[in-house]
């Protein structure tokens, strides 16, 4: 074959890829991360101007009387349980639970004798009160008539008889 064959030809040129447009995948994951710290600081001044009244109202509640304020806070956190009213002068709330009709108090009076809080129903029987999936159930606690003591250990068996 020579170079004047006229059914030898060069082979056709390459063709070039075409410029790249855009921002490479470094520079778009960039982007995308600080659009989302933005974001974040953007919802989190949200939640802070939302709730910062009553963060510095829970504040100066817990300076003046910090039992009044855990209590009023347990109250506040606990599925189902309604504050009813606040007696000051018996350092007590009144509350009523979903799905009964009844009254209880917390006196937060007890937590700096180291008692703990103490709830009573409206007979002032002291209780204790547990709500899971929204089934309250209300047990009385102590010394009440409803608790029950385990029965004492039965008395061993005298030993058999000698034999005669």
């Amino acid at each position: 074959m020579s170079n004047s064959d006229p059914t030898f030809s060069a082979p056709p040129p390459v063709p070039q890829p075409a410029p790249k447009k855009g921002f490479s995948c470094l520079a778009m994951t960039g982007i995308g991360c600080l659009v989302l710290v933005i974001l974040g600081l953007v919802g989190g001044g949200a939640l802070v101007a939302k709730f910062m009244p009553q963060l510095k109202e829970f504040a100066e509640d817990a300076k003046k009387n910090p039992n009044k304020a855990a209590a009023k806070l347990i109250l506040n956190v606990m599925p189902g349980f309604q504050m009813v009213r606040d007696e000051e002068d018996k350092q007590q709330f009144v509350f009523t639970v979903s799905g009964t009709t009844e009254e209880f108090t917390m006196n937060y009076a007890d937590m700096k004798d180291g008692k703990g809080l103490v709830i009573k129903n409206s007979k002032g029987e002291e209780v204790s009160i547990e709500n899971k999936n929204g089934v309250v159930t209300v047990t009385p606690v102590g010394n009440s008539a409803d608790a029950t003591e385990p029965a004492p250990a039965p008395a061993p068996a005298p030993p058999p008889a000698p034999p005669k």
